[in-house]
């Protein structure tokens, strides 16, 4: 069974705070319709399960994420919950907060216990100016360890102009791992551009964990616009096979993951790699191992989902 392990869920322009929007992001939507900008921004959860069919996916899980302030998107956790609650057993879900939040501990357990969230996240310390390894986060990560449920972090970069990059700080994730060894942690986007550290992090804790979402060559060149260069290491191969070319302790840590990006592009983009690797000269990577990046890592990861 293939599990879509980050999506999102979002209406427009009902979850777009329009100052914030189109101050910090709405340059990337110059020329385009409101209908355009509708078309393209809209994750009903028909869409989702339409692209999750065209893929072959069985079951997704949408992240919450809380960045009405940068990013411009805001989506009440209960406005989740309803909206995939028809959708139960092929659309599963977590919370979004603020970590530093005096209520956050409190939101996530109402969301586990009450609203049959299987995840926390996506959280994104780059949204809500605060550091993963600050001590009011630990509340959050002491409830997600106690009901056994994952915890999916954006570390590293973010793009509008107000966040800052120090809130993103991908070695953040060592003092995590190191106070919660138990705490299964999800670094979503492999920790995009940091993808070295991100593997020997993953080499160095055992509950620490990569998806592979929204790197460009798995979204597909068709998803945006290519470089004006384009490298030999195109920017998804380089890290796959960094990773499954140094001395990890676990070869099966990375989750097969979409996004906002069409799914069905990006498994082709992943299973596309070997052959853009022989064409390079470049070793490739076992099949087996690309496999188990849809199949069954999540597996160790989700494990309120049943693999049928």
């Amino acid at each position: 069974m293939i599990l879509d392990c980050h999506l999102h869920y979002w209406r427009y322009p009902e979850h777009f705070p329009k100052d914030v929007f189109a101050q910090f992001t709405g340059a990337r939507q110059q020329g385009q319709t409101e209908e355009q900008i509708k078309e393209r921004a809209d994750r009903q959860a028909d869409k989702l399960l339409r692209e999750m069919k065209e893929a072959g996916v069985e079951k997704g899980v949408v992240l919450g994420l809380k960045s009405g302030t940068t990013l411009g998107i805001e989506v009440n956790n209960e406005d989740i919950a309803k909206a995939l609650k028809p959708h139960a057993g092929k659309l599963y879900w977590g919370p979004g907060v603020i970590l530093t939040d005096s209520g956050a501990a409190d939101e996530v357990e109402h969301c586990i216990r009450d609203l049959e969230a299987v995840a926390v996240g996506e959280i994104g310390p780059g949204y809500g100016y605060f550091r993963i390894d600050d001590p009011r986060c630990f509340p959050v990560y002491e409830v997600a360890r106690s009901y056994d449920v994952p915890i999916s972090i954006h570390a590293g970069p973010v793009g509008p102009r107000n966040t800052y990059l120090k809130y993103g700080d991908l070695l953040a994730l060592d003092e995590v791992c190191v106070n919660f060894p138990t705490l299964k942690v999800v670094l979503c986007h492999m920790g995009e551009p940091h993808y070295h550290e991100a593997a020997h992090l993953m080499s160095k804790h055992a509950n620490l964990y990569a998806d592979i979402s929204m790197v460009p060559r798995a979204a597909g060149l068709s998803a945006m616009a290519p470089p004006p260069v384009v490298y030999p290491f195109p920017h998804l191969d380089e890290p796959l096979l960094y990773y499954f070319s140094a001395p990890a302790r676990n070869r099966n840590k990375l989750l097969w993951a979409s996004d906002v990006q069409n799914p069905k592009e990006s498994m082709e983009g992943i299973r596309g790699v070997n052959g853009r690797l022989k064409k390079m000269g470049y070793p490739t990577i076992p099949e087996e191992l690309i496999e188990n990046m849809f199949h069954e890592n999540w597996k160790q990861v989700f494990t309120k989902i049943q693999a049928k």
